[in-house]
């Protein structure tokens, strides 16, 4: 108690001193706190399921002739054909099993109401294959998608079970609408399982020998040209990650070789090695299903206290030992008006606010190319304009309706849009644009000679009329698509430059005619367009082509966009009422507007450039505090010193000229070993940066420019204090 009460009396006496050590403990402890937590979300939690380190992503990154379909699970090099599926998981003996998912667009209808989520299309080997466990009923398995189209049952998250049913076990056996599908409630899944896909949280599983009826119009169960299903596998006990790629290569190069090769039309046997060799050799970690949540939980909470207890101790700690271990001699020359304190302890403190020095600069250095390279993302040329437009989609087919009565729905949806007060225009796409959707699909051209290994592929979209106009994109030639584009009608197309180039079309591509992969050149291009992005805001424009929606006799959905004269968020409820006039059964989609969507685009790049630049700001404001504390403790010590230096004639300029040579040479070191972290930093970020090189010469000077002007700062107070002492005071200074 007596050593309690010596401890707050010393800490009350220096009450400034008090503070800034409370204060740096704060920020230190509260940013490693939210540090660990994003650490712990994004690479240390597993997905809650059996031995989720034997789980592993299939990748196949080899040419795939014919049409791909990806999504936010993956890119194109991750996709499988679904009969490539079924043969790996026949033939593969290296893995306890594979599975096959897919997400899906889904409009439940439960209890009355209809909204609209997402669904994930699974094979029957998903849950077994995880080792997830059912909270009630059953989870779906190898059962259940024996055969296409008849296995109308379903399966709950069990956030869902939650939100829509309150946990109520009545819902067991229940039918839910899906889609326009009667599909009936099997069971629900154990708590905290939201499926494979970062950032995705289905609400149902669906067998994925039902995606023809979840998604009206698709025919790609046994076309090996079409690739659109993700596959992960567990490893078998004792089998290792490269035994495990090496057998299965063999084992997928005898079905491209005995299969597929007699598929491929115009592939060499060069390029056929490559597709073989390139398959498969990228085994990765399954994604984690998780979604940034800045909320505290058990493990984070211990982590702070543990950090706060380890702090506490290994800093006191020096300067206990220290005290207990008194110098006698210096402290009688301390006394007698000599410069006191061991050299050991200032040299640890000068070491410490070097290393905080370093770690500001290479955190500033951080901040600074992540700002610049968002800040380059920010000035990207979508070639689109984006201001005051506003997105939504609707998905009529997943209610149940026709093709036919579908493109009724859509033109009367561009009538009333149009109609509405300040709408300059209204036109609508199947492939959403920057939502990171990609269709592919191998094409035809006319006077483009098709060689062994020529890539034919470009990517496409269906759009409406008026497409262009309302977004903003110029034609070069040509026209856009009209409503007597139609189904009736001669197939026309639009290409963008991408594919003009590509195809060696130039600016004369209108009137030339392009077709499928099998030759048939039966559709004319009508319009050349400047390129627009598609899928992605950083990556080039791919090569596109575009067909009018109304000559697709499957369609089921699209998504609209309107161009407003107002303010684009107060045309919302007009959007939502024109939709539930129409049909009040019909979920409104990803409403929002274009800005926001281009937003939610670079959502890593925006979070990155915020996360480097707080924790940046933070290092360097401890790096202040720590060099503010070290030389008003050193000012403090020397106290003597500078008193009879002024006695003997020193200016006021000199002794602050003392102390600031002091901050120069601990930034001049810290800089440099900084600098030399920025790089490394730089480099290993290289990757995640956007026309930017890790090594930018502007970051790394204006970095160290704003660190040498905080430090200056911080040592400028010392260095005024030191300069204004009384020689006759600290001549009798205790």
């Amino acid at each position: 108690m007596i050593n309690l009460r010596f401890a707050l009396r010393t800490l009350f006496k220096t009450p400034f001193v008090t503070i800034m050590a409370i204060v740096s403990l704060a920020l230190g402890i509260g940013a490693n706190t939210a540090m660990f937590s994003l650490f712990d979300q994004m690479l240390l939690r597993a997905l809650p399921v059996q031995e989720p380190d034997r789980l592993i992503n299939l990748s196949a990154p080899g040419p795939k002739p014919g049409s791909q379909s990806c999504n936010q699970a993956g890119d194109c090099d991750d996709v499988f054909s679904y009969p490539m599926f079924r043969d790996l998981e026949r033939v593969q003996n290296v893995f306890t099993g594979i599975a096959a998912h897919r997400l899906f667009r889904a409009n439940l209808a439960a209890r009355g109401q209809t909204l609209n989520g997402d669904g994930m299309l699974v094979s029957g080997s998903y849950f077994p294959l995880l080792g997830v466990r059912s909270a009630l009923g059953r989870l779906l398995d190898s059962g259940d998608d024996r055969t296409l189209g008849e296995s109308p049952v379903t399966v709950l998250s069990y956030a869902y079970w939650q939100d829509r049913f309150a946990r109520d076990p009545g819902a067991l056996n229940q039918q839910i609408i899906i889609n326009g599908q009667a599909m009936t409630i099997v069971g629900v899944a154990q708590r905290g399982f939201d499926g494979t896909t970062l950032g995705a949280k289905p609400q149902v599983f669906v067998p994925i020998t039902m995606r023809g009826l979840m998604q009206p119009g698709f025919k790609g169960f046994d076309n090996r040209q079409s690739y659109w299903a993700y596959l992960f596998a567990r490893l078998k006990p004792g089998v290792t990650l490269e035994q495990a790629r090496a057998t299965l290569n063999g084992q997928y190069h005898a079905i491209i070789n005995d299969v597929e090769a007699p598929l491929q039309k115009g592939m060499s046997d060069q390029t056929m090695a490559r597709w073989t060799l390139d398959l498969i050799t990228s085994l990765l970690p399954a994604q984690a299903a998780l979604t940034l949540q800045f909320t505290l939980n058990l493990p984070v909470l211990l982590f702070a206290a543990a950090l706060t207890l380890g702090t506490g101790m290994l800093f006191g700690l020096f300067p206990a030992l220290h005290s207990t271990c008194p110098d006698l001699i210096s402290s009688l020359k301390g006394q007698a008006g000599q410069p006191s304190g061991a050299r050991s302890a200032a040299r640890f403190r000068a070491a410490l606010a070097t290393a905080q020095i370093a770690l500001s600069l290479a955190l500033l250095v951080a901040a600074g190319l992540f700002t610049k390279s968002l800040f380059n993302v920010s000035r990207v040329n979508l070639g689109l304009k984006v201001d005051n437009v506003l997105t939504f989609g609707v998905s009529p087919a997943l209610n149940g309706y026709k093709p036919e009565r579908s493109l009724q729905l859509f033109e009367r949806l561009e009538d009333e849009l149009a109609a509405l007060p300040g709408v300059g225009g209204a036109t609508s796409c199947l492939v959403p644009l920057l939502a990171g959707s990609n269709w592919g699909s191998d094409v035809s051209v006319e006077g483009y000679p098709a060689g062994p290994d020529t890539d034919m592929n470009s990517r496409y979209n269906e759009i409406g009329p008026s497409y262009f106009r309302t977004l903003g994109v110029p034609l070069i030639s040509g026209r856009e698509f009209t409503r007597s584009d139609a189904g009736s009608g001669s197939k026309v197309a639009l290409v963008n430059e991408a594919f003009a180039k590509k195809f060696n079309l130039g600016r004369d591509a209108v009137g030339r005619r392009i077709g499928n992969r099998d030759g048939k050149l039966d559709t004319e291009i009508v319009g050349l367009v400047l390129n627009a992005k598609y899928s992605e805001v950083k990556p080039e424009v791919p090569p596109l082509f575009f067909r009018p929606y109304r000559q697709d006799n499957q369609i089921g959905y699209l998504t609209f966009y309107v161009r407003s004269s107002l303010d684009p968020e107060q045309l919302m409820p007009a959007i939502s009422k024109v939709v539930a006039r129409l049909d009040p059964n019909l979920p409104v989609e990803n409403l929002r507007t274009m800005p926001q969507q281009v937003r939610e685009n670079v959502f890593l790049d925006r979070m990155i450039s915020v996360l480097s630049t707080a924790f940046a700001c933070l290092a360097t404001l401890l790096a202040a505090v720590g060099l503010y504390g070290v030389l008003a403790y050193t000012v403090a010590q020397r106290t003597r010193e500078i008193g009879l230096r002024m006695a003997l004639g020193a200016s006021p300029a000199n002794v602050r000229a003392m102390v600031l040579r002091q901050v120069g040479v601990l930034t001049l070191i810290g800089g440099v070993i900084g600098l030399g972290l920025a790089v490394m930093l730089g480099r290993l970020a290289q990757s995640l940066l956007y026309q930017l090189k890790g090594s930018d010469p502007v970051v790394l000077a204006l970095s160290a420019v704003v660190l040498a002007f905080v430090a200056l700062g911080a040592g400028f107070v010392p260095a005024y204090r030191a300069s204004q002492v009384d020689p006759m005071h600290a001549l009798r200074y205790e």
